[in-house]
């Protein structure tokens, strides 16, 4: 099995990929088009620290793939978990991951949900 490298043209998201507030993301190669690596965060309670994420490419426009993946918080303030959907792009300014997340923080009482859920977005660009 050929080891694929970071912009390799079936799967484009494989290396390191950083954030506007400093959060890293390192995206390991697979055989087939499932995300496994690591995301370390440079805010809030898990700041510096690298947890595993998991998720999947999807395989039906391998040129500007829209992908998925999810990571599980190891923090020991709240149980919380993140989902990011996003898509790659690139072009003369380079390549970008334009992502949208939900955090969700765990809560004691069904009363609390409508508060637990937070969105939004973060760009990510190839690191060096």
């Amino acid at each position: 099995m050929a080891v694929l490298e970071k912009g390799c043209k079936n799967q484009p998201l494989v290396g390191k990929w950083k954030n506007e507030l400093g959060s890293v993301m390192i995206i390991d190669p697979s055989a087939d088009m499932s995300l496994m690596g690591s995301y370390e965060t440079n805010v809030g309670p898990d700041i510096k620290k690298f947890v595993p994420l998991y998720g999947v490419m999807n395989p039906m426009n391998t040129a500007n793939p829209t992908f998925t993946f999810s990571i599980a918080w190891d923090s020991v303030e709240k149980a919380t978990c993140s989902a990011f959907v996003g898509q790659y792009f690139s072009n003369v300014e380079g390549e970008k991951l334009l992502t949208m997340w939900l955090l969700r923080d765990a809560v004691d009482t069904e009363g609390d949900n409508w508060e637990a859920t937070m969105v939004g977005n973060n760009i990510f660009t190839r690191a060096k």
